[in-house]
Formats: C-alpha cells, structure tokens, sequence
C-alpha cells in the first residue's frame, strides 16, 4: 500500500500535509514531511531525551541517528513526518507499510494495514495536549490512502501509552517479543475510531 499522502487544500502553514484548529486552546496541529538537512538536530536530541530514550533505545551519535533516518527514507513504504503545534516541533512520526517491514513475520498483515511510531520529543506535551495530539496523528494516518486499520507495537513496560492507546479505541492482539523489547501488538479499526471519536 501506499502511505503517501496529497497536500489538503487550505493549509496555513509552509510544507504542512494536514492540520486540525484546536480552537479551545488557540493552537493549530500539523504535520509535515521529514527533512532530513533540517530536522537532524532535532531528532538527535530528542533520541537522547530520557523519557524518549526509555523506550526507543536509540540515544544514538548525530551519525548514527542520520545513518536511521536516512535508511528509513530509502525504505520503500516508509514515511516519517514531523508534527507541531503552531509554530513548535512537538515530535516525530513513523508511518509504514507492514509487509516491508519486521512485523509481518509477527501477524497476520491485512490489506489496508498501516504501522505507526509516534515519538513526543518535547516533554511537556506529555502532560499537555496528548489526547489531542494523538486524535490528530491517528486521523492523518487513516486518511492516507488505502488505510483500514492502524498497527502498533508499543513497549509493554509503556503504560501510560498502553493506556492512552486502548482509550483511542486500540484493541490487544497479542504480546510479541522483538530484539529490542517486550511490545503488545495493538491495532485500530478505521470504522471503530470513527465510531468512538467522530
């Protein structure tokens, strides 16, 4: 499948693919592509964050991290964003077809499937905004093209996500073990999500 998405029409922002007005706290929500010159820094040092690095295991060189980002744009099916709040970078998303990656070899991959990684490098957007950002990342990601279902595979010692997660409407699969961690493969209908969250 393809996870390639069209430019919406309306965008205020430069190089933004989707946005949503959160008019309640008078922020925009937006995503756009990677820029690998550009966002290297940034993602460097949002790796090597310890809430980040807890989970994602990659407190890695700036060479390395560039190396990763680099071998993830060559990966056919593979898409990385960098969403924000108005004018701030909150994190960086990971958006991929299932059967070019490991996590075929772990389920049964369903036409439409999509897999998704969803770093919040800036901290504080942990405590504010999460619920909202997470609507807003899952939405984009059930807009791309071809879209049924969204599949993660969070680390099981992630509770707050795990929570968050199932509160979006996620259903367990089953655990699975990765070389790098213990997860729990979670997936979300498109037509469950609508129901729960309009």
């Amino acid at each position: 499948m393809s996870v390639t998405l069209k430019k919406f029409e309306g965008c205020l922002y430069e190089n933004s693919l989707y946005e949503e007005e959160y008019k309640v706290a008078g922020k925009t929500v937006w995503m756009r592509p990677l820029s690998l010159e550009n966002d290297l820094d940034k993602i460097h040092r949002w790796m090597n964050e310890p809430h980040v690095e807890e989970f994602w295991n990659m407190a890695w060189p700036k060479e390395k991290i560039h190396e990763y980002l680099k071998k993830s744009e060559e990966k056919p099916g593979f898409d990385t964003y960098i969403a924000y709040m108005n004018n701030e970078a909150v994190g960086m998303i990971e958006v991929y077809d299932p059967t070019q990656d490991r996590i075929k070899d772990y389920y049964e991959v369903q036409s439409g499937d999509a897999g998704l990684h969803i770093l919040i490098g800036e901290e504080k957007f942990l405590k504010r905004f999460i619920l909202r950002l997470t609507l807003f990342v899952m939405r984009f990601v059930l807009l791309l093209d071809g879209t049924k279902r969204i599949v993660g595979e969070p680390d099981d010692r992630n509770k707050a996500v795990l929570g968050l997660m199932k509160y979006v409407g996620f259903r367990f699969i089953k655990k699975i073990e990765l070389p790098e961690k213990r997860a729990e493969l979670l997936v979300l209908d498109k037509e469950e999500f609508a129901k729960i969250h309009g």
